[in-house]
């Protein structure tokens, strides 16, 4: 299997709060999306597009 698209590379130990705080989870679905990776990646969520692909280290999502 061959997987194309561009790679967004993250280090290891990316918690839950820094792909996306807590306080985000109060706020509307489409005003969610505004803090995917806000802590360590500011302006993410402008450049991100369908097809992209997320290579991480170990702890991602811990």
């Amino acid at each position: 299997m061959l997987i194309r698209g561009r790679v967004w590379k993250f280090g290891d130990d990316i918690n839950t709060d820094l792909i996306m705080p807590q306080v985000a989870f109060a706020l509307p679905l489409e005003e969610q999306i505004r803090y995917v990776f806000r802590a360590n990646r500011p302006g993410w969520v402008e450049q991100v597009r369908e097809g992209d692909i997320i290579v991480a280290g170990r702890n991602f999502g811990t």
